[in-house]
């Protein structure tokens, strides 16, 4: 099948590119001039709030011994998960504790600051908005691709390559950390 595999390696490319994309902070040091360049990735959360409601789905489903089937296989629960989806996605951050203002914290025990910001409190507040914006952006891309990788028919289903992309961007940036060091 050519068409479902040309969807499913279209597909992965756009996803891992997407993982490259950033939101850039100029930050730079509390002594002296150094000046370094941070970035927040637009997909912030990656794949997580659509392995959240798989697995709760998948769980639901096997609690319920097969009475309760909450797939999305026709539109009211398609409906019903990418609402669910782009929910997650929106609050992920504060559930997981990488809020505007938690990620200003590791700034400041790195001793590293927005350049020409002074209060930490309006940085938190500047850093934040960019994470919830990019949380949208998150939900919004997931629940875009689901529906595009759905209606296209990739050979791999849509949630099993956005779930397998995102497991291969988190590990590839593991390894790229251990060769670095």
């Amino acid at each position: 099948n050519v068409w479902g595999t040309s969807i499913s390696l279209c597909t992965m490319i756009f996803v891992l590119w997407l993982e490259q994309v950033y939101v850039p902070f100029n930050l730079s040091a509390f002594r002296g001039r150094n000046v370094l360049s941070r970035g927040l990735p637009v997909m912030v959360h990656g794949t997580t709030p659509l392995i959240l409601i798989f697995s709760a789905i998948e769980s639901i489903l096997m609690i319920s011994r097969g009475y309760l089937d909450l797939r999305p296989v026709d539109l009211p629960r398609a409906i019903l998960m990418l609402a669910g989806v782009y929910g997650i996605s929106i609050h992920y951050a504060s559930i997981s504790n990488n809020t505007g203002y938690d990620i200003v914290k590791n700034w400041k025990k790195n001793k590293v600051a927005l350049k020409g910001w002074r209060s930490g409190n309006l940085m938190g507040k500047f850093v934040d908005r960019t994470v919830k914006d990019n949380s949208k952006w998150n939900g919004g891309i997931l629940c875009v691709l689901w529906c595009l990788t759905t209606i296209l028919n990739p050979t791999v289903s849509a949630t099993t390559l956005l779930i397998l992309m995102g497991i291969i961007s988190r590990e590839s940036k593991r390894v790229k950390k251990i060769l670095q060091s």
